[in-house]
């Protein structure tokens, strides 16, 4: 009888904290998706009910299996009415390099208004909206800004995600010490020198103002006439009430910030010690020889291999081909080069994260994205990182002054430098030394990424009124005054001052004396 009583208890203590929860990730890659899922699928084993609110659907459903808990809701044709997938990110890599990428910045912020317009107007979004109750919503940062309507429709506490580092503009937004660390958009180094520094500084301002003046204003316009919200406030206002920023980064492969309480770092969420047995043509080709091991090349789900041009394939496979000790396994959705060199595998699907920790791997070609690299870091595999577009130059240039990898540009690439960068990394041990002992850096936390992600989602839910302690005091302040400009400002001009003050005065005192000097000779004269 106790026993029943028990079983009773416990079902309405797991009942009494259930909550709804969307994940709003309407502008977004499928990557983003495979970096949050770890968490979802822990919060539906908790019993919380959650809806996930993407253009793609799953695509691997084995793996990926959908809890009972777990809503995948797609709206139809989103992707397409959206546009996400329409730059030609390769084309204008090859055309423009990175000053391409780098201008591509300033025209993305148009996906924040186009996708919430796309969304806002299908019925069927509308009858969902109506038909929902939420009490929590987690929103991908990047260029999602209308789903802080939903957040005040629902009356929703709000935490944002960072699928990557930090934007442009999270120091103004979210009011945390201005450092002047490198940009994304901007991908300096470190050490930047004083004009660098100056329009690294220049670009995280014009952000934040274009958001404040163009962005912001549109998408409330779209939400007061869609979802009807007359009582909407300055959408600012909502994202400056955010409960906790999740940012999927860790301080050993990212830069280390002076943050508020409210930042929580929980980099590589997707990474797991479980390797699943690979595909018996993989297992086989890869231990069936007497070679030292294997390289991967895997440019993700933005591009592939045979979608590059033709001559920059035949730099990759005569590259490998010139590295007879050592196997290739290559993610490539098209048929085989004839005459394919032995020792290279082409597959047009792999399981990235199986062979990057199978042990006879030696290392791994990529495009920098932020999965691929933390999923290196996590298994000590040093790097040869070739970035087409988005924060993958910015990941590129971390993993490169890190010294964890190589990083080379696609328009510059030639079969010589490719086969350099691979002979390097194979024998230089330095790569993978500082790979493994970051890796122990990036794995020894006080508890898993997505465990601690899941304990702080349901201390937001626990508590009312959550998490003013957790933010900055600078939220109330202006954008020049969490800079101290007005205090610089005001010591520049009381120095200025006092020094306007004193030449002044050395100039009438020198003045006086000399012309007391003219008189007196005048009179002696």
């Amino acid at each position: 009888m106790r026993f029943i009583i028990l079983i009773v208890f416990c079902s309405l203590v797991n009942f009494g904290s259930t909550a709804n929860i969307l994940f709003y990730f309407v502008v977004s890659g499928y990557s983003h998706r495979i970096g949050v899922w770890p968490i979802i699928q822990r919060l539906a084993e908790s019993g919380h009910n959650v809806t996930f609110l993407s253009p793609y659907p799953n695509k691997n459903q084995v793996a990926q299996s959908h809890h009972v808990n777990i809503t995948d809701y797609v709206p139809h044709n989103l992707a397409k009415d959206i546009g996400i997938m329409d730059i030609d990110k390769i084309g204008l890599r090859l055309r423009e390099g990175v000053a391409g990428i780098e201008n591509m910045w300033s025209h993305v912020d148009q996906l924040a208004i186009r996708s919430c317009e796309a969304l806002m107007k299908k019925p069927e979004f509308q009858t969902w909206v109506e038909t929902s109750s939420f009490d929590l919503i987690v929103s991908n940062t990047m260029y999602n800004e209308c789903g802080y309507g939903l957040v005040h429709k629902f009356g929703a506490k709000h935490i944002a995600y960072s699928s990557t580092t930090h934007m442009m503009w999270f120091k103004d937004a979210y009011a945390y010490p201005d450092e002047n660390l490198p940009e994304i958009q901007t991908q300096y180094a470190k050490d930047m020198t004083f004009f660098q520094s100056l329009r690294n500084e220049l670009v995280s301002l014009s952000w934040q103002w274009w958001r404040y003046r163009s962005t912001f204003p549109k998408i409330e316009a779209i939400l007061r006439d869609r979802l009807e919200l007359d009582d909407l406030p300055p959408i600012d206002v909502i994202e400056r009430n955010t409960s906790l920023i999740f940012t999927n980064t860790h301080p050993s492969e990212e830069y280390a910030r002076s943050l508020p309480p409210n930042f929580i770092g929980i980099g590589g969420t997707h990474c797991s010690d479980e390797r699943k047995p690979l595909p018996e043509d993989l297992e086989s080709f890869i231990t069936n020889s007497s070679t030292k091991g294997f390289i991967l090349l895997s440019f993700g789900t933005y591009a592939d291999l045979s979608s590059l041009p033709k001559y920059l394939q035949n730099y990759f496979f005569n590259a490998m081909s010139k590295v007879p000790d050592m196997k290739f396994i290559v993610k490539f959705n098209a048929k085989p080069p004839y005459g394919l060199a032995s020792n290279i595998k082409t597959v047009n699907w792999i399981p990235q994260q199986d062979l990057i920790a199978h042990p006879k791997i030696k290392a791994f070609i990529g495009h920098g994205g932020v999965l691929g690299t933390q999923e290196a870091i996590y298994h000590a595999v040093p790097m040869i990182v070739i970035p087409f577009f988005s924060d993958q130059d910015y990941q590129a240039a971390r993993a490169h002054q890190r010294e964890t990898a190589i990083a080379l540009e696609i328009r510059e690439l030639t079969e010589e430098k490719l086969l350099t960068a691979i002979l390097q990394v194979l024998n230089n041990p330095k790569y993978k030394e500082n790979t493994a002992r970051i890796s122990k850096f990036f794995r020894d936390r006080p508890s898993p990424p997505v465990e601690s992600a899941v304990w702080w989602i349901e201390y937001v839910l626990r508590h009312d009124a959550c998490c003013s302690h957790l933010r900055p005091i600078g939220l109330q302040r202006t954008w020049y005054e969490r800079r101290m400009l007005d205090i610089w400002g005001f010591i520049a001009f009381c120095g200025i001052t006092i020094f306007a003050i004193l030449v002044f005065a050395i100039y009438h005192l020198f003045s006086g004396v000399l012309n007391l000097l003219i008189c007196s000779k005048i009179k002696l004269d």
